[in-house]
């Protein structure tokens, strides 16, 4: 049930298009030279290190490759409830040139993760 609403929210996502935003210094690259970030349902607040400003959940996040640390708060919801957390968490990803991942919240009570997701990214809601 669970896998069915996220489905269904990452679909809605998906449904509203995607652009993607750069977080790089230096001329505008393609896509297939960036690691692409894709936040679900959280709000980035950093990104290595640096604070950011709100980042529109159709967005897409574009990075050099390398590795990232991403500082987010938890804003999301399903059918059933809604999930908020003012509590920041971080996780660092180890990215790759043409790589694109998904990051979204996953409850854990008392607390909550940032989860990384591959396949699902590559699957469902990134554009060519």
């Amino acid at each position: 049930m669970a896998k069915r609403i996220f489905l269904f929210l990452v679909l809605s996502l998906y449904l509203t298009g995607c652009s993607t935003t750069k977080m790089y210094e230096g001329p505008k690259k393609p896509n297939n030279e960036l690691a692409l970030f894709k936040p679900i349902g959280i709000n980035i607040i950093e990104i290595d290190g640096k604070k950011v400003q709100r980042i529109k959940q159709s967005s897409v996040i574009g990075l050099n490759p390398g590795t990232h640390t991403f500082k987010a708060t938890l804003h999301g919801s399903n059918l059933m409830y809604k999930m908020r957390s003012s509590v920041p968490q971080e996780v660092t990803v180890e990215s790759e040139k043409g790589g694109r991942y998904a990051l979204h919240g996953s409850v854990e009570p008392p607390s909550w993760k940032i989860i990384v997701n591959t396949e699902m990214s590559k699957a469902l809601f990134f554009l060519p």
